[in-house]
């Protein structure tokens, strides 16, 4: 029986003494903090200026917002063209790095009597940088064919994306 009550007060005690034993033994370690994103990406037009325009040519002064812009101008014959000096700017604080130039027309025939070109960009628009894009309309002067319509339209998207320094 001396037996039994020396078990049954272990059992009692191991109860009791396990779980304290268990928390004397644990720690939890919290890591916390804050995060704050400074970070501005701001590449825009800034400016457009018309730079070329070839004799009885027109051309209007472009409309233009941060992202987009439009201008018409009125070719007259084969070998005509109108440069616009497009001014791009990165306000923000970080660098953009030139992904592409994509020009679609709508509207051109197949041989191509419209030609846009720009200008190479550059690799890198740093933060607070600018980069001037010539774009040019040009009436192809080998054209032997008047094209069947007498307006096209075109688009011309210039892409930055985030240049991401690998560690």
């Amino acid at each position: 029986m001396k037996y039994k009550r020396i078990i049954i007060l272990i059992l009692i005690l191991s109860v009791f003494l396990i779980p304290t034993c268990y928390a004397i033994l644990k720690t939890d370690i919290i890591v916390g903090g804050s995060a704050k994103i400074t970070g501005n990406w701001d590449v825009k037009i800034t400016d457009i200026k018309l730079t070329s325009v070839c004799d009885g040519c027109t051309a209007t002064d472009p409309k233009f917002s941060s992202t987009r812009s439009s201008f018409d101008v009125s070719l007259l014959k084969p070998g005509d063209s109108v440069t616009y000096e497009i001014t791009i700017e990165n306000t923000g604080n970080i660098d953009a790095v030139f992904d592409t130039i994509d020009i679609k027309t709508e509207g051109n025939p197949e041989d191509q009597v419209l030609q846009i070109t720009t200008s190479p960009a550059t690799p890198v628009l740093a933060a607070n940088s600018t980069w001037l894009i010539y774009l040019t309309i040009h009436y192809d002067e080998n054209a032997t064919n008047l094209p069947d319509v007498s307006t096209i339209n075109f688009t011309c998207d210039i892409r930055y994306i985030q240049k991401i320094d690998n560690p």
